[in-house]
């Protein structure tokens, strides 16, 4: 990992507020929205390394599966990371797999997190609204 580059990012920055593990495809990290991937060795090692250094993991951009799995991740290794959804719908409210499904909201909302929403329409509706 880049962590030697992260911390340069850190220290010209002063603070990161949180890392988003994907976008759409695969990484070293793991599986995006349009895959169904998991956590990979590198996420792993990622997740270790935020533990107590005040950096959010963003689940939006991952897959299903990469998201319960760093959530399981933290958990069973007692970590010291925040969870977030920076910009993530529900898909109970439209069915995208950017959108978050019930389960991985409830549990970001359980563990104090936060959950942005996203008024792009493709996340959102397949019509177009016009007052």
């Amino acid at each position: 990992m880049g962590f030697k580059n992260l911390e340069n990012i850190i220290e010209n920055t002063g603070r990161v507020l949180y890392i988003t593990m994907t976008y759409h495809g695969e990484n070293k990290l793991g599986g995006g929205n349009s895959t169904k991937l998991d956590l990979k060795k590198d996420g792993e090692a990622l997740l270790d390394y935020l533990s107590d250094k005040k950096i959010a993991i963003d689940l939006s951009h991952i897959s299903d599966v990469l998201a319960f799995d760093v959530l399981n991740y933290i958990s069973k290794n007692n970590l010291k990371i925040s969870v977030i959804a920076s910009h993530s719908n529900f898909r109970d409210a439209f069915s995208h797999t950017r959108n978050l499904p019930k389960e991985i909201a409830q549990e970001i909302i359980y563990r104090n997190g936060l959950i942005g929403l996203i008024f792009l329409r493709t996340f959102c509706t397949t019509k177009i609204l016009i007052p």
